[in-house]
């Protein structure tokens, strides 16, 4: 809490529910979500603060850096680990860099003036791309964009004008001779005298770069091309460093998945979100860096697992767009990595997003395309995707294809391995089929059957799975309803819901919760307990004061 925050108030003075134990409101949660991938864009006046001033007046690039993160642009500090991120760096790389002497690898200098999006006019060094006199506003990452780049800037702009991102460079590692692609800016960073000259034949493709011929005069001091050729050959060797993943780390990233698919089951999406999203781009910095083809198919099988738990994530939000957004890059993943099980598994998440944003047709199909994956008849993204099947169909009024799919549900859960049966987003396991089962025959309105189904997956859910448990009562409360106790109905699902806290109620719970108040009769709708239930389920996650 900052010196100014009042107490049970967000920084930004949004009145905190009493059970929120972030300190942040919904649009500041999302606000410091975004800086785990990346610096804001802040206004021209940030970088005349009185200390930025004087950080960039002492030509460090480290107090610059602690300048940027302690600026009361921010609601508080950032902390070293998260600009530590945007550099590619580590925590204790940039304390040392913040607290030791000036930086002097060039290099380096300009990568993260780029990052943190410096006016190249208060810089204490030139960037690679030249510009005329009368251009001073445009920030370093703008340069690197190409913005504001004069027409005649010298030899560097004119290249910066013409350049892909990626070229191909011989080089002579261990012996071998190898073409690696390097990053444009870095191979111009470490060589803004231009060493290089390039074929202009097709524009689309990487450039395979060789030294400059004829009578061109690139670099005359034998001083500065050997210091620039140090410059390149420390670069070069940082990034072949970087991209190196090891068995240990990619081990690390199967247990983090693991530990992802065990915390859908028990905490609340809205905060799973926010740690989803600073590990997807994280994983995304991996997959960037790795050159292994059979490291490569793993993390690529790991992307899906995260996008497609991002997909659950946002399904159980109710973010309709963002998950189909997810759920296509889960799809794509999936297939990259050519694994049937992770395939299955994605589509049935996908099935599950279509069929809480209404559309039953479609989450029919995609629980169809998941049960029939070759190899992966028997896994849980075939089980998922029977239950679902069964559900999308009991909506659309269909018995005979809701029993059908039932009971090719129970035939796979019969038969899957033992270490698929379990609590996790990755597994499957009777408590979750009862559910599926209990609100597949509650759409049937045959509530006899519903009720048993509810009965037994009330008995054995797992304590901590806040979300079945309550969609299970839900819809209990709709067979009361179905059954003609309006009453009844709407007192289970008041208790119901007042057991949860405001995060665990947002999205498909709330929305559950709706549909039992829209389906009341209008005089029942009317009444004070109705009125309650409606108001619960209007409070806003953040403002949420229960007692």
């Amino acid at each position: 809490m900052t010196a100014d925050q009042a107490p049970g108030a967000c920084r930004c003075g949004t009145r905190l529910a009493r059970d929120n134990t972030t300190g942040l409101c919904g649009a500041c949660t999302n606000q410091a979500r975004d800086l785990y991938v990346g610096p804001p864009v802040v206004p021209r006046s940030f970088w005349h603060a009185e200390e930025m001033r004087e950080a960039l007046a002492s030509w460090h690039m480290g107090r610059v850096i602690h300048a940027y993160r302690t600026h009361p642009y921010h609601a508080k500090p950032l902390a070293q680990d998260i600009v530590a991120d945007w550099m590619g760096i580590t925590q204790t790389q940039l304390s040392r860099i913040e607290n030791g002497e000036p930086m002097q690898d060039l290099g380096k200098l300009i990568r993260w003036a780029y990052t943190l999006r410096i006016p190249e006019d208060l810089l204490w060094f030139r960037l690679p791309h030249a510009r005329d006199s009368n251009d001073t506003g445009s920030s370093a990452v703008e340069r690197a964009k190409g913005g504001g780049r004069p027409a005649g800037g010298g030899l560097v702009g004119d290249l910066g004008a013409h350049l892909p991102d990626t070229l191909l460079v011989p080089l002579q590692i261990n012996g071998q001779q190898v073409t690696l692609p390097i990053a444009t800016h870095t191979l111009v960073e470490a060589n803004s005298a231009a060493l290089l000259t390039a074929p202009h034949e097709d524009e689309t493709q990487p450039r395979l770069w060789t030294p400059a011929s004829d009578n061109t005069a690139i670099a005359t001091p034998t001083t500065v091309g050997l210091e620039q050729a140090e410059l390149l050959r420390r670069e070069l060797t940082d990034t072949l460093s970087e991209h190196a993943v090891t068995e240990a780390s990619l081990d690390d990233w199967e247990q983090t998945v693991l530990r992802y698919g065990q915390a859908t089951r028990d905490r609340p999406a809205g905060l799973l979100l926010a740690d989803l999203t600073i590990d997807l781009a994280r994983l995304k910095r991996t997959l960037s860096r790795c050159r292994s083809a059979s490291a490569l198919r793993r993390l690529t099988r790991l992307t899906a697992q995260m996008s497609g738990l991002m997909c659950l994530t946002l399904i159980k939000l109710d973010e309709r767009t963002a998950f189909r957004g997810w759920a296509h890059t889960a799809r794509i993943a999936a297939d990259e990595a050519g694994d049937p099980t992770t395939h299955s598994w994605v589509l049935a998440q996908e099935a599950y997003g279509h069929y809480y944003s209404g559309d039953l047709t479609e989450a029919t199909h995609v629980a169809r395309h998941a049960q029939d994956i070759p190899g992966a008849e028997l896994t849980v993204g075939a089980v998922l995707a029977a239950a679902l099947e069964a559900r999308a169909h009991a909506g659309l009024g269909r018995p005979d294809e809701t029993r059908t799919a039932l009971q090719h549900a129970e035939t796979i859960l019969e038969k899957l391995r033992p270490d698929s049966i379990n609590t996790s987003a990755f597994g499957y396991n009777e408590a979750q089929l009862r559910f599926h089962e209990g609100n597949a025959f509650t759409h049937l309105h045959d509530t006899r059957s519903a009720w048993k189904a509810q009965e037994r997956a009330l008995e054995i859910c797992p304590p901590g799975d806040y979300m079945d448990q309550t969609l299970t009562r839900l819809d209990r409360a709709s067979c009361l309803l179905h059954d003609g106790d309006a009453s009844g109905a709407v007192s289970y699902a008041t208790d119901t819901l007042v057991s949860l806290d405001a995060q665990q109620r947002q999205g498909i719970i709330a929305v559950r919760a709706q549909e039992i108040v829209d389906s009341l009769p209008k005089r029942q709708q009317a009444l004070p307990p109705a009125r309650e239930l409606h108001e619960l389920l209007m409070t806003p996650a953040d403002t949420d004061t229960k007692e």
